[in-house]
């Protein structure tokens, strides 16, 4: 899991028992929902089992030797996807970045729960808030649309504190985009990482640490930092 896409739905019309209910009566040939409710931090949790054939992964990876495997095409690999529906903070988690695979997830949810999906979306005003208290070091940040490029990345070390970067923001405030920053959390490993914050697209990218995957309580602390600067607008 190095990517997370972000969700926020505004209520929901069945309990979340019976969303755990229907979630785990959805299931295909290729695919399969497991879930389950837990009442200390009002979230679900569940897993999108599903297959890929070999000869999927080797398109993907390597196109021209796909004609070379052709006696492993059939063969098939289970995957899984995790995610969580926060009852409380209205959001939806998917691991895994987005593709074809999350956009099904995602579809389902929105079928089972009978409640709209919207990518998360955060302001510059947002972002800046999470820099300000929640960060320990901001690494990099991404404007948009700035002197004709797509994007325009300024990297370094504690840019919070750079006067280039500074006056920068000032100027272009409001096409700050991505961020980057060290979030100010309990780590279970105590080795802080950094996390991509994509205002546009609701996705978090954690890099660092070995790119292993992180905790759950890591990242609930993430979504409630998240979570906190939507709440104040």
């Amino acid at each position: 899991m190095r990517v997370i896409s972000v969700y926020t739905f505004s209520s929901m019309k069945i309990s979340p028992e019976e969303l755990v209910e229907r979630l785990n009566e959805l299931n295909e040939n290729e695919w399969w929902i497991k879930a389950r409710y837990n009442r200390y931090w009002n979230e679900i949790a569940g897993i999108f089992n599903y297959y890929i054939t070999i000869n999927d992964i080797i398109e993907r990876l390597i196109p021209e030797l796909t004609k070379h495997v052709a006696e492993f095409s059939n063969k098939k690999i289970r995957k899984s996807v995790r995610f969580f529906i926060d009852m409380e903070k209205r959001m939806v988690e998917i691991y895994r970045g987005h593709d074809k695979v999350t956009e099904q997830i995602k579809c389902l949810i929105e079928q089972t729960m009978r409640a709209k999906l919207e990518p998360l979306t955060l302001t510059p005003e947002q972002m800046i808030k999470i820099i300000k208290n929640n960060s320990s070091e901001l690494t990099q940040a991404y404007f948009t649309n700035v002197n004709g490029f797509v994007y325009e990345a300024y990297r370094g070390r504690h840019l919070e504190t750079n006067l280039s970067f500074l006056l920068k923001l000032r100027k272009y405030l409001n096409s700050l985009r991505i961020i980057s920053v060290k979030p100010k959390i309990l780590y279970e490993s105590l080795y802080p990482y950094q996390i991509t914050i994509n205002g546009n697209k609701g996705t978090i990218k954690f890099s660092g640490n070995n790119n292993k995957s992180k905790p759950r309580s890591e990242i609930r602390q993430i979504i409630y930092i998240i979570s906190n600067a939507l709440r104040s607008g």
